[in-house]
């Protein structure tokens, strides 16, 4: 069992063992048969098997949503809303208990299918109210201040890696988190901001490995 060996290891040669989970990456419901004939990543990945976590089946209204509303990406949940980064770190912290690793490694890259241009997603609801509330305007209707709304998405990474770092830290566990280079998260997710000088600041992570991306 790695889930055992692997702890047992690392302490034997004074190493960390951080279990690996990842961020963005619930998984998508099966394509239509019609689609599948000619666009699939492989002869088994996504033409006749495919996956999707119990909570984004659940919960389909929590996956980032396009202007419109009515298109989702599939695999990457909105962060903004409250019981997203609530169920996150309850998963994250029920696996640590589960195990005896000392810590989490927390990746931000996706295997969900990339959006067609950097900012097609990222209006959900909560995103939409909280950037009225301080700019103004309607982000579904109107032209809006790109930056404001990038930079307003990468708050709730950091809030969600803020609320994480509180939790684990109740219970002494490492916080180690893997990001794409620069000061956007990149694809498949898209431009939101990567505020990573704030993460070393207020001391929210343990380890940030750099270039980890999609």
């Amino acid at each position: 069992d790695d889930f055992v060996v692997v702890p047992d290891l690392a302490r034997e040669l004074g190493l960390k063992s951080l279990l690996y989970v990842a961020l963005f990456d619930e998984g998508w419901p099966l394509a239509p048969k019609r689609e599948r004939a000619v666009s699939y990543h492989n002869r088994m990945h996504c033409r006749h098997v495919s996956w999707q976590s119990e909570f984004s089946c659940r919960h389909p209204q929590f996956a980032v949503v396009d202007r419109s509303g009515n298109r989702q990406q599939w695999g990457v949940m909105c962060l903004a809303y409250r019981q997203v980064r609530r169920h996150f770190i309850a998963r994250f912290r029920r696996l640590l208990k589960q195990s005896d690793f000392d810590g989490l490694f927390v990746c931000l890259r996706s295997q969900s299918r990339t959006s067609d241009f950097g900012d097609q997603f990222g209006f959900n609801e909560p995103v939409r109210r909280e950037y009225r509330k301080r700019f103004g305007g309607d982000i579904t209707k109107e032209d809006f201040d790109l930056q404001k709304w990038r930079n307003l998405q990468g708050e709730y990474l950091t809030r969600f890696l803020e609320e994480l770092r509180n939790a684990l830290g109740r219970d002494r566990y490492f916080l180690g988190v893997g990001a794409a280079r620069g000061d956007i998260i990149g694809p498949p997710v898209g431009n939101a901001h990567l505020d990573w000088r704030q993460w070393i600041k207020r001391d929210l992570v343990d380890q940030l490995v750099i270039d980890q991306n999609a």
